[in-house]
């Protein structure tokens, strides 16, 4: 809902300056938390596209200036890991997992651990209106990439887990 709701407001004062990607949908398990008329609102807008669940994120990721993730509670956040890797500063929570890969004001922004709309509009236009602070973003993150592979964190959780069982 903070995605959309935030979303939905920019659209309002600069329709032709934003679009929204949505990976994933909607499921009977995780409500939206949009009104009614919210809920029309985004069904009937043209700047958000509704890409639904896909295997291909990597291409999204690709067309992508930032990636947008208010989630108020992680472990490790895959989606993070992925937009990074793909050089997409990023604006999280300032929550568990989340804050464990971005890194405020070098590869992406921190919001408070509940942040509101209003703190999203914020970050969004900050970056918007910044074009020189989002590309030196980009460039931090592509600089970790390497340190964000699969094959590395297996490793490291490989040796944690060694490292418990010694005696």
């Amino acid at each position: 809902d903070l995605v959309i709701r935030a979303f939905l407001e920019l659209n309002k004062s600069d329709p032709s300056n934003y679009t929204l990607i949505l990976i994933g949908g909607p499921d009977s398990i995780h409500k939206t938390g949009l009104t009614e008329s919210e809920e029309r609102e985004y069904l009937d807008c043209n700047q958000i596209i509704k890409a639904g669940f896909t295997q291909n994120v990597e291409y999204y990721l690709s067309i992508a200036d930032i990636f947008l993730f208010p989630s108020l509670k992680e472990g490790m956040p895959i989606c993070i890991i992925e937009a990074l890797a793909m050089g997409v500063p990023t604006i999280t929570a300032d929550s568990r997992g989340c804050n464990d890969l971005v890194v405020n004001s070098k590869n992406g922004i921190l919001l408070s651990a509940t942040p509101t709309v209003e703190e999203i509009i914020e970050a969004l236009t900050f970056l918007k209106e910044n074009p020189l602070v989002l590309k030196e973003f980009k460039e931090n993150a592509l600089k970790r990439r390497v340190s964000l592979s699969r094959d590395l964190y297996i490793e490291r959780q490989i040796d944690v887990y060694s490292n418990l069982a010694k005696p």
